[in-house]
């Protein structure tokens, strides 16, 4: 897993319990157990910002607590680059491990402008047991899964999911090779819960 700027800035928080998380877990950090759920990189605006893993753009948004915000997804591993000025990649593209996909910034910025990097395993059923701290060392994580399955548990079509892992509608095609039990189902219609799908 490449890190995710050409050199390697100051660390300004590191992941897991730190003194910020001490004094304002609960106001910021709570939906993580009061922990910081990934690293936060001091860059200069308009650093150029690079995809540690390839994989999927799978989300570009504007996040009320990380600003810009871009996601791209390896298999069960969801990578998040938050507080930048500008996105380089698009919805459902394909990336490279070292491709440059944004230029860091200062949106919603808690502090100086800095990099928000967070890595996460989708197979973890509790969303806050989902961030595990980042080794930025050659090959993939160890909680890398080429595959993995996602139980539906709210209001969710076969549409949804392919936004949510693919980036874009097309991705309904993935899920039904993966998942031909779903061919008669309305791509719209909302699949019970319990529903196991194959992500691939």
């Amino acid at each position: 897993m490449t890190y995710p700027t050409d050199k390697k800035y100051p660390i300004t928080q590191d992941y897991g319990i730190t003194d910020t998380t001490k004094l304002r877990g609960e106001e910021i950090y709570s939906f993580f157990d009061k922990k910081h759920p990934g690293i936060d990189i001091a860059l200069p605006i308009g650093t150029p910002v690079y995809a540690c893993l390839g994989g999927i753009v799978v989300s570009l948004e504007y996040h009320r607590g990380m600003g810009k915000v871009l996601r791209i997804r390896t298999g069960n591993l969801l990578h998040i680059y938050a507080h930048l000025d500008s996105f380089n990649k698009d919805f459902g593209d394909s990336v490279k491990e070292g491709e440059l996909i944004a230029r860091s910034g200062n949106t919603i910025c808690w502090t100086v402008p800095h990099l928000h990097f967070e890595i996460r395993d989708l197979s973890v059923w509790e969303v806050k047991e989902r961030p595990f701290k980042p080794e930025f060392k050659e090959g993939l994580p160890v909680q890398y899964k080429k595959e993995f399955e996602y139980v539906c548990n709210h209001n969710e079509a076969i549409i949804d999911l392919a936004i949510k892992y693919y980036g874009k509608e097309e991705g309904k095609k993935n899920i039904l090779e993966n998942n031909p039990f779903l061919k008669e189902v309305h791509s719209h219609k909302s699949l019970e819960i319990g529903t196991k799908v194959l992500i691939i």
